[in-house]
């Protein structure tokens, strides 16, 4: 049963780690391409 927890909250982690990576890069990018906008 721990070992099933264990392996659970690893994948919510890991999960979550990769939601937060992918917002941050999809709001980079959405700041980058207004700033090009506004640049040109």
């Amino acid at each position: 049963m721990l070992v099933n927890n264990t392996v659970l909250g690893g994948a919510i982690s890991f999960i979550a780690v990769i939601c937060y990576l992918t917002g941050e890069y999809y709001l980079i990018r959405k700041s980058a391409r207004k700033l090009i906008a506004f640049v040109l």
